[in-house]
């Protein structure tokens, strides 16, 4: 008898990000997903390099509706706004992680009010609001980073567009 092992089959990016998501709001579907308390750096790295991560994804793919499709059937069933509305409220302190996270926030939900019928969802639970504050405490740092000539932040988010940009386009869509 051979003690060999078969190797585990590869699974497909997408399925694992469905079992991630699914493991993560499946505890309590009344409850959104939180990072904790404010205390854990570590979450919020972790978090600003999950956003970062989609970011990239979406950049590399060519079809806006086939993207904006497969985060739909992720997130299907879920309280997707309701934590889209948790990580903005969780992330408006004025730090460089909490500034990735929102930008890449707010280009995600631009990305789902132009393909998807997500409009009336985010007015009810006041998101562009939300981003819109979020945007006042940020304006000190982006300030700072664009006077020091910083064009990515640590976690390779261009500085250029400002959030307060891309909260106003989110505005404007939302009208």
């Amino acid at each position: 008898m051979s003690s060999r092992q078969s190797p585990r089959q590869p699974r497909s990016l997408y399925a694992e990000i469905r079992e991630t998501w699914t493991n993560s709001t499946s505890n309590n579907e009344e409850d959104p997903p939180s990072l904790g308390s404010l205390q854990q750096p570590e979450a919020r790295m972790l978090q600003a390099a999950l956003l970062s991560l989609y970011a990239t994804i979406r950049a590399k793919w060519t079809n806006e509706d086939d993207f904006a499709n497969v985060v739909m059937h992720m997130v299907a069933g879920k309280d997707f706004v309701g934590n889209i509305k948790v990580v903005i409220e969780e992330n408006s302190y004025p730090t460089p992680a909490c500034l990735a996270i929102l930008k890449i926030t707010c280009e995600m939900v631009i990305l789902l009010m132009q393909h998807h019928d997500y409009l009336k969802e985010f007015k009810e639970k006041k998101i562009i609001d939300a981003m819109s504050e979020a945007a006042e405490t940020m304006a000190g740092l982006e300030s700072c980073m664009l006077f020091s000539g910083v064009k990515h932040d640590c976690y390779g988010v261009a500085v250029e567009p400002l959030y307060s940009v891309l909260v106003e386009k989110a505005q404007k869509l939302c009208q």
